[in-house]
């Protein structure tokens, strides 16, 4: 059983949502995350559609869909399961073949794709890059393109280095 949040999900907000209001959202996130993995879970599934706007009111936000999350200490296997959604999922999240278990980088990756995507309407990697990010072809896996490339106002370094660093493919580098 979970709360009834009157509101819309944070998709809905994709094309009327500045880049202000999506770093105030990270922070939250990243706040909620914090004390979910201090309580031992990971919610594996952070994408728009998780993360509800009540009556438009950001501060108020809520993180949901918990059902696939995992305790870290118990449940969580040493490989990891495919779960999660495409586009948002870590790439060890999506391989079941991974030598890395999920963990809270898990999550940062997922928090760092949906901003990706609300700021730029485009996943971080395309379908053409998928068979790289779970392992499937030995080439180089590219960088996402730079948020500035997609979205033209002053001051986005940081939020893009931010992102870039959040979203890389192999896990000890995020």
């Amino acid at each position: 059983v979970s709360e009834y949040v009157e509101g819309k999900e944070l998709g809905q907000y994709r094309d009327k949502i500045n880049i202000k209001d999506l770093v105030q959202i990270g922070k939250i996130i990243c706040q909620v995350l914090e004390v979910t993995h201090d309580q031992g879970f990971l919610h594996r599934d952070i994408k728009p559609t998780n993360i509800l706007i009540p009556n438009g009111s950001i501060e108020n936000l809520k993180l949901g869909d918990f059902g696939l999350a995992k305790r870290i200490d118990i449940a969580v296997p040493f490989y990891s399961s495919i779960l999660g959604s495409v586009g948002f999922a870590a790439p060890e999240q999506m391989d079941p073949k991974s030598l890395y278990p999920v963990d809270g980088r898990t999550d940062i990756y997922g928090l760092a794709a949906t901003i990706y995507f609300m700021a730029t309407g485009h996943y971080a990697y395309d379908e053409k890059d998928a068979k790289l990010l779970i392992g499937k072809e030995n080439k180089q896996i590219p960088r996402p393109a730079p948020l500035t490339e997609y979205v033209h106002q002053p001051n986005l370094d940081g939020l893009s280095e931010a992102l870039s660093t959040a979203l890389a493919p192999y896990r000890e580098k995020r």
